[in-house]
């Protein structure tokens, strides 16, 4: 009589996860893959080379399923960034669900990616970054002068009128060129000792930036006092 209880009892257990299991939608199911647990757990602590591997992990042991996909491009797009992967693990996802209800919210994110990219090729151009760069240069300036006292001023000389642009630089502003690994938050840690003052960094530089990820090397900021 206990054997047959105990049989009962795990047949009901096998077939209330069985029930489970079917209630789940393909996304759900997905989500409760060992290695895309890990992979959550890791995205959620920041750890984003780690939640990467944990994702190729999941796709190398269950080719065919999407989830890993989305959350691929978005550690590409945002965190480790590489535009071409990104948008490749984008497309397999669509092409793995394409009636997904996030098609449109994916199409948009794809559409910012490929201009972040064709930016990068242009702005590797030699002379077309060295353009840019002036253009920059000289918008910071516009800036800073724009800042200056409101009184009137005395009428000046174009040479007057750099040594005061250059004044003001120096007082309360400081020129930085964005080096390799750079982001606004180590910026602001190595001017400020605060990385939570990146937005001020931001702000001061809304002019060439079309986003607080889009600084690229060898970009010149203005970097407030």
């Amino acid at each position: 009589m206990k054997y047959v209880l105990l049989f009962c009892s795990t047949a009901l257990l096998f077939s209330l996860t069985a029930c489970d299991s079917r209630n789940l939608s393909v996304e759900e199911r997905e989500e409760r893959i060992d290695s895309v647990v890990e992979a959550r757990e890791h995205m959620e602590a920041g750890r984003y080379q780690e939640a990467e591997a944990a994702y190729k992990r999941a796709l190398d042991e269950n080719p065919m399923i999407a989830r890993p996909h989305l959350d691929l491009a978005t550690i590409y797009q945002q965190h480790i960034i590489n535009h071409i992967h990104a948008i490749y693990h984008y497309d397999r996802y669509l092409e793995l669900r394409p009636e997904t209800q996030k098609n449109a919210f994916i199409q948009e994110q794809r559409l910012k990616v490929a201009r972040m990219l064709a930016n990068a090729f242009l702005n590797n151009t030699p002379e077309v970054k060295r353009l840019i760069d002036e253009n920059n240069l000289l918008k910071s300036e516009v800036a800073l002068l724009k800042q200056a006292s409101s009184r009137p001023a005395p009428l000046l000389t174009s040479d007057n009128v750099k040594n005061k642009a250059n004044q003001e630089n120096e007082t309360k502003y400081t020129i930085y060129h964005v080096r390799s690994g750079d982001t606004l938050s180590r910026i602001a840690k190595r001017f400020y000792n605060d990385p939570a003052r990146w937005e001020q960094i931001y702000q001061a530089n809304r002019d060439s930036l079309q986003s607080p990820s889009g600084i690229r090397v060898g970009q010149t900021l203005v970097i407030p006092k």
